[in-house]
This record gives C-alpha cells, sequence and structure tokens, in this order.
C-alpha cells in the first residue's frame, strides 16, 4: 500500500509500500514510537503521539497539511506517514498519486524557503 513519509527535520518525503497487514511496526519504526492518526479531508496521516512531550522537531509540512482542516490550532511534532483515507470497512487505503505530489510540492516549496532564509541570514 503506497504512503508518504515527511522528514520532519529535513522536510524529505518518501514513497514508502506498507503492508495491508501487519503495517503497525513500520508506522511505529517510521514516527519513532506509539502512533496516533490524524484525519483529514483527502488523506490521514500517522505521527508519534508523545512528540510534543519528548521534544521532536516541528514537522512544517503535518502542521500545514493540519491547519487545512483545523486551522492555526495546534502543531505537528516529528515525522509522519501519509495515507488514503480509511475503506468502508476502517482499513487504510493507498495514498493517490496526485495527494502524494501535492504533498510533495508542499516540502518542496518549505524546502525553497529554508534555503532563501538561510542564504538571507548569511548575507549572500
Amino acid at each position: 500500500m503506497r504512503a508518504l513519509t515527511v522528514n520532519a527535520e529535513t522536510l524529505e518525503t518518501t514513497l514508502i509500500d506498507l503492508p495491508r497487514e501487519g503495517g503497525l511496526a513500520q508506522l511505529q519504526r517510521e514516527v519513532g514510537g506509539y502512533i496516533e492518526a490524524v484525519r483529514l479531508e483527502e488523506f490521514d496521516f500517522y505521527l508519534n503521539e508523545e512528540g510534543k512531550m519528548i521534544g521532536l522537531p516541528l514537522n512544517e509540512v503535518g502542521t500545514l497539511l493540519w491547519e487545512s482542516v483545523y486551522g492555526q490550532t495546534d502543531v505537528i511534532m516529528g515525522n509522519i506517514v501519509v495515507v488514503g483515507k480509511p475503506d468502508d470497512e476502517g482499513y487504510e487505503t493507498e495514498l493517490s498519486l496526485e495527494s502524494a505530489q501535492e504533498i510533495q510540492n508542499i516540502a518542496i516549496t518549505l524546502q525553497v524557503t529554508r534555503f532563501g532564509n538561510a542564504l538571507m541570514a548569511r548575507g549572500n
């Protein structure tokens, strides 16, 4: 099942293949601990449920995805794994290629902004 990881520190995105059954262990590895689901309109994502408590870095992509549905009510910390909406039986579905591309574009935009800000801070 196609999913997309977003690294909080680098904003690097990676398409991964999650097994339809037994994917919990891989989700936990990707986020670095126990998972919590975040339900959005077009897709969902998983994060480390203790991310804030253990001081994981801000995930700007995850935060923007959150804000697109819930407004500026929270921030997302740590790596995330984005999947498709659950099917009628409650099982996760694979992330569409269109949604993956949309999220990758957000990450690229944020990376470029970070780079530009770093250049300006150096005076170049």
